[in-house]
């Protein structure tokens, strides 16, 4: 299965850690489960070109503070392409990226996380290759992920994003 986690990290990098407040991480963060729309996921794919310019030039700067004037432009980053405001626009990235996420690039279908969790570990159980202490581990570690994978509340989302689903790549790459 694909991830494109990381390809949404990158692209949203220089507009998140100019908002990012100090001493929190990105991980603290709970997904506040939205039902998409199309306007929404066409928005989110817009603002990407915009984002990636912004960050390009953002890139490099050092500094412990939120730069003011690169947070006014994200936020009218945001509201040009349809959104209230940047942190709408990141609760509806973090649920495109939820979907995306588990969305199997060759068949270019949704693979519910516990369903793709239990078939790692049925393949890491299985796997002699691996040596016992590594496998103790990766087994842990999987059945951790499989108790707080996150169940998609808003099944629409699914069929809305698979629709969209080489677009947001494209964009996203």
């Amino acid at each position: 299965m694909k991830r494109t986690s990381c390809a949404l990290a990158l692209a949203l990098v220089g507009a998140l850690l100019v908002l990012q407040p100090v001493g929190t991480t990105l991980a603290q963060e709970t997904i506040k489960q939205l039902a998409l729309n199309a306007k929404q996921v066409e928005g989110f794919i817009a603002a990407q070109k915009d984002l990636a310019e912004l960050a390009k030039k953002i890139e490099g700067t050092k500094s412990d503070q939120p730069d003011p004037k690169a947070q006014a432009e994200v936020e009218a980053i945001a509201k040009k392409h349809g959104f209230k405001d940047f942190a709408d626009y990141d609760d509806v990235g973090s649920n495109i990226d939820m979907i995306l996420a588990n969305i199997d690039a060759d068949t270019k279908k949704f693979v519910p996380p516990q369903e793709a969790l239990k078939k790692e570990i049925a393949s890491v159980t299985a796997d002699k290759s691996i040596n016992e202490t590594e496998r103790t581990k990766l087994l842990e570690e999987l059945n951790d992920s499989l108790k707080t994978a996150p169940k998609v509340e808003h099944p629409a989302n699914i069929q809305l994003i698979e629709g969209y689903f080489d677009k947001l790549v494209a964009v996203l790459q």
